[in-house]
């Protein structure tokens, strides 16, 4: 990844919201490889996801009853195997924008 800001590649279809802010970011940034836009655009839709996990959690609660107790409610569980893709994606890409 190296910074220019000559060629923009089109945002892909579907993305919205911090999926797509993201994307505006990194694209107006850096000139990325056909491979690397392929990571970035992974990224994005595992932001796109964390975010609607987040807002789960934020309506229902980290905790619910269940028939065996209470234990955590499953979008905080996936919400935390998200962020671990998005931040291994990172990595590989090698962005310095930090982390989900």
């Amino acid at each position: 990844m190296s910074e220019s800001k000559q060629y923009r590649p089109r945002k892909p279809a579907g993305l919205s919201g911090a999926g797509a802010r993201l994307w505006e970011k990194v694209t107006g940034e850096f000139a990325l490889e056909t491979n690397e836009l392929a990571i970035l655009e992974e990224m994005c839709r595992m932001k796109v996801r964390i975010d609607e996990l987040d807002a789960i959690v934020a309506d229902e609660g980290l905790v619910i009853d269940s028939p065996q107790g209470r234990r955590i409610h499953p979008a905080g569980v996936e919400v935390r195997q998200a962020r671990n893709v998005f931040n291994q994606l990172a990595k590989t890409l090698k962005w310095p924008g930090g982390e989900a």
